[in-house]
């Protein structure tokens, strides 16, 4: 199931990750992913991961962490499952500034 929900974070959130994403040290290349053409960085805001463990659309789940990704322009992924223990993904796109993505891991 796939749910679409604008203005999900809140602006304080989105305006720090703007803010990190233009810190060009953070980004590093993800182990085992050199061939996908991005950068991450993991949970660089860590109120974020409060905020998503308060959040009652969250309530019956574990959240373990966020990654901020900048994907180059060549960056392409195919269908896949990102880990065996994440049962949920959350992924935020931010048009601002250099963000591209966030993605999140939830744990049940």
């Amino acid at each position: 199931m796939i749910i679409e929900v604008e203005n999900f974070l809140p602006d304080k959130f989105v305006d720090d990750l703007v803010a990190e994403s233009k810190n060009s040290h953070s980004w590093q290349m993800p182990e085992n992913q050199s061939h996908l053409f991005r950068k991450g960085i993991n949970n660089p805001i860590e109120e974020i991961l409060y905020w998503f463990n308060d959040h009652p659309l969250f309530e019956h789940y574990k959240f373990i962490g966020y990654t901020l990704w900048q994907d180059s322009k060549d960056f392409k992924m195919d269908w896949h499952l990102d880990n065996d223990r994440v049962k949920i993904a959350v992924q935020i796109y931010l048009m601002t500034g250099r963000v591209r993505a966030l993605s999140s891991r939830i744990e049940l």
